[in-house]
């Protein structure tokens, strides 16, 4: 570290034990959450409560919404796996409900860690962040589709960075990961070319015709799920949605719809991304007050 720089709170020995310590505290808390959520079948908050009770009655995905049918599917498996063993227990299924909705914010963090090549593991800083100022500020209805796609991004995307295409293992793994975005929100329209860029650039780098036709196979089908949520985007089931998505992004609801509605997750996240954009541009002062802010 520069000179100078830590002399008053401790040497670089004692901030990395402080720094692990607090990450162990914290990842602790959020495991804690996660079983305090499930037990206390938080999925049910919402519009949760509503898929749910369809759930124990068609037996078979729910998805009001086409667009996101695979994001349903992928939270809606352990209840309907359930179902087909015969369990019938209500306070049961809601629990193991809660749980499809919970369990992909731990689990996409642990497949994101592990698809990291050795030395880019810097990197985890990114879904890391996503999930603290992005999904914690609105896992309280954690029934949103929009949530899940948000998570499945950064191991979709790592694994279109680092995955080798031509193993077996590493076509399965990108398969899982890439085959469900053609179903999985409208925020693909947004997520879809940045996925689609990363499977071209392995494309455009590979000199194996074979391997290089993969890669653009997987790119095209990121496309086409980005392509099918903009025209979800714009034609709705419900053609009032389109007017409203429009003047909503256009007035800013998202953030602030009058008379005195706020959405405080995007609220904090806007104020958070100012405050790491300030840690970035005043890094120098913001380590020399780490031990301060950090706990």
């Amino acid at each position: 570290m520069p000179g100078g720089l830590w002399p008053k709170i401790g040497s670089d020995a004692q901030v990395t034990t402080a720094v692990r310590g607090a990450a162990v505290v914290l990842g602790a808390y959020f495991i804690g959450f996660l079983i305090f959520a499930i037990l206390a079948q938080r999925g049910l908050v919402g519009d949760g409560a509503g898929y749910f009770l369809r759930l124990l009655v068609r037996r078979t995905v729910v998805s009001p919404e086409v667009s996101r049918w695979a994001a349903n599917l992928l939270t809606e498996w352990p209840v309907l796996l359930a179902l087909s063993a015969g369990i019938t227990d209500t306070t049961t299924l809601s629990r193991l409900y809660s749980l499809s909705l919970f369990y992909p914010s731990a689990a996409t963090l642990a497949i994101s860690w592990l698809l990291l090549a050795p030395g880019h593991k810097w990197l985890f800083a990114l879904p890391l962040l996503s999930l603290v100022f992005g999904w914690m500020g609105s896992s309280y209805g954690a029934i949103s589709q929009g949530q899940f796609a948000a998570l499945w991004f950064w191991p979709t995307a790592f694994a279109l960075a680092f995955v080798r295409l031509e193993t077996g293992r590493g076509a399965t793994l990108i398969l899982l990961l890439a085959l469900p975005t053609i179903l999985m929100h409208e925020a693909q329209c947004l997520y879809g070319p940045i996925l689609a860029a990363l499977a071209w650039r392995r494309a455009h780098a590979e000199r194996r015709p074979g391997i290089r036709w993969l890669w653009v196979l997987v790119a095209l089908w990121l496309i086409a799920g980005a392509a099918l949520a903009l025209y979800f985007t714009l034609v709705p089931l419900n053609p009032g949605d389109r007017a409203g998505f429009i003047t909503g992004v256009t007035r800013l609801h998202f953030i602030y719809q009058p008379p005195g509605s706020w959405n405080p997750p995007v609220v904090v996240a806007l104020v958070s991304a100012v405050l790491m954009a300030w840690c970035c541009r005043a890094e120098g002062l913001a380590r020399r007050f780490q031990m301060l802010w950090l706990p």
